[in-house]
């Protein structure tokens, strides 16, 4: 059995005109990417609030098999009068490369407090493009007093979280659900909580504009696929019976010379 395939649904977010990686994001619908709303206001150089039918690039990398591909986005949902940390995009000139079976099952973070996640995101490491992570989710906590956010972040411990990665899906291994989107990491000045970051809960997915389904349960673990294979067919396939072989031994020989003494 296995987890949700991170790699499956995770994109990048780059800027239409230099190409240059910004962020990442999640596919949760066909023409439909979630990422935080900070990530694409760097792409766009404005406030995603103000972007009318300006575009952004979504890159789909390689994936076992999956070509690589990159499509154009507009925003498609923000909140306008809330600052919480996160947007909709809507893909323009195509469809994302996905099956339904690889688009992320998502839930809210208010039955994780205290769970281990898994994260997978666009923060370079020498010539490596992407970073895994992994942590626990500790749980809510208040906003700062300047933000008006309709539901409280999420406070992550982790030390494996770097730049790039905001935007990339916070999986609940315990509940095997997409919980939340990686928003923020603290960098301390000293060796005090060197652990630190936030995350934009998915239940803010549930106010307008955005009113996208969540999920309350866990979702139960699924079978790794079996090879596509006949197995009839191949069976039948096989020669019934070679006989022995004797590993290609040559046949004894008939007659012996030589040897009168010992015959």
């Amino acid at each position: 059995v296995r987890l949700q395939r991170l790699r499956d649904f995770t994109v990048q977010i780059r800027d239409p005109d230099s190409d240059r990686l910004i962020g990442t994001g999640i596919v949760i619908e066909p023409d439909r990417i979630i990422t935080c709303a900070h990530v694409v206001e760097a792409a766009l150089g404005r406030s995603p609030r103000y972007a009318a039918d300006e575009k952004v690039e979504v890159h789909f990398p390689r994936v076992e098999g999956r070509e690589p591909l990159s499509l154009h986005a507009v925003v498609d949902r923000c909140f306008r009068e809330h600052d919480d940390d996160i947007i909709a995009l809507r893909l323009v000139d195509g469809t994302a490369p996905l099956g339904p079976d690889q688009l992320p099952k998502l839930g809210s973070a208010d039955p994780s407090e205290g769970n281990s996640f898994r994260s997978y995101g666009y923060s370079p490491t020498g010539d490596r493009p992407a970073t895994r992570a992994m942590g626990t989710i500790m749980g809510s906590v208040e906003p700062p007093e300047d933000k008006a956010l309709l539901v409280d972040p999420i406070q992550l411990k982790s030390t494996d979280i770097d730049r790039g990665m905001s935007g990339s899906a916070v999986l609940d291994i315990k509940r095997n659900r997409v919980v939340g989107l990686v928003a923020e990491r603290y960098y301390p000045k000293d060796l005090i909580k060197p652990d630190l970051a936030y995350a934009v809960d998915n239940r803010v997915l549930t106010y307008i504009p955005f009113q996208f389904p969540l999920s309350s349960g866990a979702n139960p673990l699924q079978p790794a696929p079996e090879p596509k294979i006949d197995k009839a067919e191949a069976r039948a396939a096989v020669a019934k019976s070679l006989g022995q072989s004797w590993n290609n031994a040559p046949p004894s020989l008939q007659e012996w010379t030589g040897r009168a003494q010992l015959l």
